[in-house]
């Protein structure tokens, strides 16, 4: 399944892979924002403007986990935690539940979306508020910026097995190495979530002026749209 949150409509929704089926599970939210899934645990997680909230996959269940510490969230399931960013510059770690809290970074720069690469021990994160990408280990040491010239950040992915860090931007949905280099723009429409299916060889992405979601082949071939006349998707996830 590929879930989005729609900041405009205040709505958790998803549907299958091709866009089909699109229904809306959760509604009445305050402008969600990011969104994840743990599939195993069978539950999608959100961060709304005052807490971080989780249900079922279905979308039943809702509870909250906390004051939302950050505008997006990227999840270790294996190790049961959660990643927090926000705007003022602070990377976050809680557990799943929604506690402890740690704190793992200040001064991280723009720091609104963060992307995990669990087989590395990174988190990568960069914001609209920057022109930076940064990474650092997992608990938040070494720090580096390894992207610059970024046009407002706007979500992140890791394709770990590839060994590619993408993200969307107003630049479009762009991709590189995880070290930074060889930088690579795939699509030149602005660009709001992102999310990969390495396994099916699919990559995901939400258009918030177009208000749709589209997919391609990793190397940008084959572009369809999938969903249309969304709200505002502001991010998006995938279920496998």
């Amino acid at each position: 399944m590929l879930y989005w949150a729609d900041s405009d409509a205040g709505e958790i929704q998803r549907a299958n892979l091709d866009g089909s089926q699109v229904q809306t599970i959760v509604s009445g939210l305050d402008e969600p924002e990011g969104i994840a899934v743990d599939a195993s645990g069978g539950k999608v997680y959100w961060t709304e403007s005052e807490s971080v909230k989780r249900a079922n996959l279905d979308g039943s269940q809702v509870e909250s986990l906390g004051t939302a510490l950050g505008s997006d969230l990227a999840l270790d399931v294996p190790e049961g935690k959660t990643y927090l960013a926000n705007w003022k510059g602070t990377i976050y770690r809680t557990g799943l539940g929604g506690s402890p809290v740690e704190t793992l970074v200040t001064e991280a720069g723009a720091s609104e979306v963060i992307a995990l690469d669990l087989s590395r021990g990174m988190m990568y994160w960069g914001g609209w508020r920057g022109e930076e990408l940064r990474r650092a280990d997992l608990d938040g040491s070494q720090p580096e910026i390894i992207v610059t010239g970024v046009d407002r950040a706007r979500d992140l992915a890791v394709d770990e097995a590839g060994g590619k860090l993408y993200w969307a931007s107003d630049t479009g949905v762009q991709r590189a190495d995880l070290d930074g280099s060889q930088v690579e723009t795939l699509f030149s429409e602005q660009s709001m979530g992102i999310a990969l299916d390495v396994a099916g060889g699919k990559i995901y992405w939400s258009e918030w002026i177009e208000e749709r979601i589209r997919r391609a082949n990793l190397d940008g071939s084959q572009v369809e749209t999938i969903v249309t006349g969304l709200g505002w998707p502001r991010d998006i996830a995938l279920s496998p």
